[in-house]
């Protein structure tokens, strides 16, 4: 009857013992492994949707933002309307620029802003406006940069005709034929060997060849004049035929020999 008693007590150890590592296990899984499981859960939780959100706003971020182009456009656009130049003159230009993104083709955006060129040196040829020749400048960066297979620096190449760029020097001998062709009754060619006789005198001393040129321009707009009976042009041709042969002499022999070599009287 002791035996029996003793081994009943055995199990009843044994059963509270188990029982109590049963409740051991479990509360520790509940309070120890179950809120760290949950606590990390939450913080990749936590980490996805930041993600998400970041992706989501950069990506907003990014697509609102304006193209390196389209900047570059606009910069272009801001540099004209700051030119002082006349209004429509303005307008006309920057809407080449607002439509050159609407062009599909490489090849027409690339000849739309070579009318651009022409229309601004054009302007810039007239007006002497320092400003046109900095925004011909970057339009030239902006060419070559965007259109490197078809960009050709003769197609943007801008020469200084401004006093800010360069020094204002007319000799003695054009000072007159500048004042006669002035004074006379030239039409709109007038304007063109003004601007010719500005450009030669505002060219460098040692650039003889520009110089030739304009005035060599001048020349040759006198001479058309001439032989439709314009009597001022007539009187001038003479002057400017001797400042060029006394000035000149080599540049000028060396384009007729290139005109009789071509059949160019």
């Amino acid at each position: 009857m002791p035996a029996q008693s003793t081994k009943d007590s055995d199990n009843t150890y044994t059963n509270k013992v188990s029982g109590i590592n049963r409740v051991s296990s479990f509360d520790w899984f509940r309070n120890y492994l179950l809120p760290s499981v949950s606590v990390i859960f939450l913080i990749i939780i936590i980490f996805l949707l930041g993600f998400v959100g970041y992706r989501y706003i950069q990506h907003n971020y990014e697509t609102n933002q304006p193209s390196e182009f389209t900047r570059q456009l606009n910069e272009l656009s801001q540099k004209l309307s700051a030119s002082g130049e006349q209004q429509q003159f303005i307008d006309t230009n920057k809407r080449i620029l607002a439509e050159l993104s609407n062009i599909k083709s490489g090849d027409l955006q690339y000849k739309s802003l070579f009318n651009l060129q022409f229309s601004v040196s054009g302007e810039y040829t007239h007006s002497h406006n320092p400003k046109l020749r900095e925004f011909l400048a970057d339009l030239d960066k902006f060419a070559k940069q965007n259109y490197p297979n078809l960009y050709r620096a003769s197609d943007f190449s801008v020469t200084c005709i401004d006093e800010k760029c360069g020094s204002l020097n007319y000799p003695q001998e054009i000072v007159g034929i500048k004042e006669k062709i002035e004074k006379s009754e030239l039409g709109l060619n007038k304007q063109a060997m003004l601007d010719a006789l500005y450009a030669a005198a505002i060219a460098k001393e040692s650039d003889k060849n520009s110089k030739f040129f304009y005035y060599n321009l001048v020349l040759q707009i006198l001479r058309n004049e001439a032989s439709k009976g314009n009597a001022a042009a007539k009187s001038i041709v003479t002057e400017m035929e001797n400042f060029i042969n006394n000035n000149f002499k080599d540049q000028y022999d060396q384009l007729q020999m290139t005109n009789k070599a071509h059949g160019v009287k």
